[in-house]
C-alpha cells in the first residue's frame, strides 16, 4: 500500500486559534492524507471534549480521504 500526502498532527493541548474540527479540515484541504489527533496530559473534562472533537474529525470522512489516528 502506498500513501501520498502530508501526515499532520492535530496537537489537543491548546494553543490554537481554530477548533480542532476546522483545524482538521484545513489540513486535509491542504493535502493531508494522514491525520493524527495528540492528545497528552488532559484532565478528565478536557478528554471528553477531545472525544467530542475526535467525533466530529471522523465526520470528515464523508468529504475527505484520510487515515486517523488517535
Amino acid at each position: 500500500m502506498s500513501i501520498k500526502g502530508l501526515y499532520a498532527i492535530c496537537d489537543a493541548s491548546g494553543g490554537h486559534r481554530h477548533a480542532l474540527p476546522d483545524l482538521a479540515a484545513q489540513l486535509l484541504c491542504g493535502g493531508a492524507s494522514i491525520l493524527q489527533l495528540r492528545v497528552k496530559g488532559l484532565d478528565d473534562d478536557s478528554r471528553k471534549r477531545r472525544a467530542q472533537a475526535a467525533a466530529c474529525i471522523l465526520k470528515l470522512k464523508d468529504r475527505f480521504q484520510f487515515q486517523f489516528i488517535i
